[in-house]
């Protein structure tokens, strides 16, 4: 049950990435269309902003993702939003 849960959480609710794993049960599947949703949301909404926001934006996205996997969350993504600004 818990492989399931565990399953449930990598996988996430992306209707692409789920639909995927249903036909197939590979994981590494699943990343690179996470991944590439994430680059696609990435160059959604950087369009509409001028360069230097731009550059903001993206150093906070990617910061975000770094950031998810410590217990000092928000202290690293406010140093990553902090020196992007610089």
């Amino acid at each position: 049950m818990l492989d399931l849960f565990t399953r449930y959480l990598i996988v996430g609710g992306m209707p692409e990435a789920v639909s995927n794993f249903a036909d197939n049960s590979n994981l590494n599947d699943v990343m690179r269309i996470h991944r590439d949703i994430l680059n696609q949301y990435k160059l959604d909404f950087t369009q509409y902003e001028t360069e230097d926001k731009r550059l903001l934006l993206t150093s906070a996205t990617n910061g975000l993702a770094l950031c998810q996997n410590t217990a000092r969350r928000k202290t690293l993504f406010a140093i990553t939003v902090e020196k992007s600004m610089q």
